[in-house]
């Protein structure tokens, strides 16, 4: 039987208090289960770590390291469980490449929910633009949710200046008490 290494992640720390980890270690034994495969006992989770930014993956980068030991936790015709494509990254088409790239070459598939992507057709043409299509989706997703991140705090702080109030969005830090509610709330 082949063995399925689940790798899980999600990108705000927020997220953790949510259904994410669950959901994602679900569909990994479910897809055990309909393919007659082992699930791992390697848990690879990164909690909190955007796939769109460095190299932030302790997790991923823990799994391509004991994937390039060779001593047999992680072996040829064993599969990467991950939830969607963009689970693994959203640094673009070339990076997604590379990655791609390097667990194919170590003998491993890579399976989503949908979809099983063997390293044996790894010059599939079909295969190879499904992934980079996959790629660029993702990472141009990432693009317009930060922009509207930095969009948003730019307004934040141009409305905070103009109104001479603080920000009212996110966590005050622990070293400052806010007093007051909205408009009116200043900081000791």
């Amino acid at each position: 039987t082949r063995i399925v290494h689940s790798y899980g992640r999600f990108s705000d720390p927020v997220q953790k208090d949510g259904t994410s980890i669950e959901r994602q270690d679900k569909l990994a034994e479910e897809f055990c289960k309909a393919h007659g495969f082992t699930l791992s006992d390697l848990h690879l989770l990164d909690e909190g770590k955007s796939a769109y930014r460095g190299d932030k993956q302790k997790a991923l980068n823990e799994f391509k390291r004991i994937m390039r030991a060779k001593d047999g936790r992680i072996k040829a015709g064993d599969i990467l469980f991950v939830e969607e494509m963009d689970r693994l990254c959203r640094k673009g088409i070339n990076a997604t490449q590379d990655l791609v790239r390097e667990i194919f070459d170590h003998g491993l598939d890579i399976a989503t929910q949908h979809k099983i992507y063997s390293h044996k057709n790894k010059d599939d043409l079909m295969q190879v633009m499904e992934i980079v299509w996959l790629a660029w989706g993702a990472n141009e997703y990432s693009k317009k949710l930060a922009g509207r991140v930095k969009r948003f705090y730019e307004h934040a702080r141009e409305q905070a200046r103009k109104h001479n109030t603080p920000i009212s969005s996110g966590s005050t830090p622990a070293w400052l008490d806010r007093k007051g509610k909205k408009d009116e709330a200043r900081f000791q």
